[in-house]
């Protein structure tokens, strides 16, 4: 393998992260908050980090508008809000990278980046949308509704949260472990722009 290639290799995971989106998944069982913290993890460079993530999301949100034929994947109100978010969870992330690294800080930047997203995402619902009153309980009752089980198509029930919890969790531990094993297997040298993974 030639060391382009292997400097490449954590740029490769998100894509292939990325775009596991096309396939069929349980809603909210997406790598997207996971994409984010494995980039503030992996390049010390932020604005590299911003990019890889953004361009492999953007890339991801074209195949589903073709392959749905549904415009609504680029074209939202919501969409610079979850890129924004984005954003700040990478920086979120290699902050907390720059320290003291371990598989808990991992973890515990994995469930950060979740709580994050669930808080800022669900605020711009209730203040971008009409669906709830611009008061405090209208707030609260935003994010309470993002929170219990439901059915939809006659499925079991599910929570939208657990999913995000158990999606973040699950590309977490296969981008990190996967890297890790890279490393291993082709003893990959960290680029001067990465820091060292745990």
């Amino acid at each position: 393998m030639t060391e382009s290639l292997k400097r490449a290799i954590p740029g490769i995971l998100l894509f292939v992260a990325a775009m596991s989106r096309v396939l069929p998944h349980p809603p909210n069982f997406a790598p997207i908050t996971a994409m984010a913290v494995f980039a503030g993890w992996t390049y010390s460079s932020l604005p590299l980090s911003i990019a890889l993530v953004l361009s492999t999301m953007l890339t991801s949100d074209i195949a589903l508008a073709l392959i749905n034929n549904e415009a609504g994947y680029l074209f939202h109100g919501m969409l610079p809000v979850v890129y924004g978010t984005f954003v700040f969870i990478v920086g979120i992330s290699r902050y907390i990278a720059k320290h003291r690294r371990s598989v808990v800080r991992i973890i515990g930047s994995l469930l950060l980046g979740s709580t994050v997203f669930f808080v800022v995402t669900n605020f711009f619902v209730w203040l971008l949308s009409s669906m709830y009153p611009r008061t405090l309980d209208g707030l609260m009752m935003c994010y309470a509704m993002a929170v219990p089980f439901y059915h939809v198509n006659g499925l079991e029930p599910f929570s939208l949260v657990r999913n995000a919890l158990l999606g973040d969790g699950l590309y977490g531990a296969l981008l990190f472990g996967l890297y890790a094993f890279a490393k291993w297997k082709f003893s990959l040298a960290e680029p001067a722009s990465s820091p060292t993974i745990p």
